[in-house]
């Protein structure tokens, strides 16, 4: 059987101000700052069938997007899998493989069904995929 997977996405479309505090922890925006006007309901009905297309493109290509639009590819990383905390180099996603995460051991094939977090670990902007 095929893998199923959530994807959650936050897409902030009016807001204007954020909190000092976490404007300090990482940079943010929204549609409105970045002079866009609309809805949620407005987003929703561009990004939807959108969504859709993409989804229904090989995995393989999927993978290879999200790695290169992360920039985690070949990135030391620290993974929260099952009730460990593992520390690497992303070497690789695949859905039916897994997450390859190559330690001093060699290369690991976690199966994404436990890996719980992955956090960037060499002080670029922190990207984080949380499942």
């Amino acid at each position: 059987a095929a893998p199923h997977f959530v994807v959650g996405i936050g897409v902030n479309v009016a807001q204007e101000r954020f909190s000092p505090e976490l404007e300090r922890e990482r940079p943010v925006t929204s549609l409105a700052r970045e002079g866009v006007a609309g809805t949620p309901e407005d987003l929703l009905s561009e990004l939807a069938p959108a969504l859709t297309r993409r989804l229904a493109q090989d995995a393989s290509s999927l993978c290879a997007d999200y790695l290169a639009a992360t920039e985690l590819a070949g990135a030391p990383v620290r993974v929260g899998f099952r009730k460990d905390r593992l520390a690497g180099t992303l070497h690789a996603l695949d859905l039916q493989r897994g997450l390859g995460l190559r330690t001093g051991d060699g290369l690991r094939w976690l199966d994404l069904a436990h890996v719980r977090g992955l956090d960037r670990e060499d002080g670029e902007a922190a990207t984080t995929a949380n499942g």
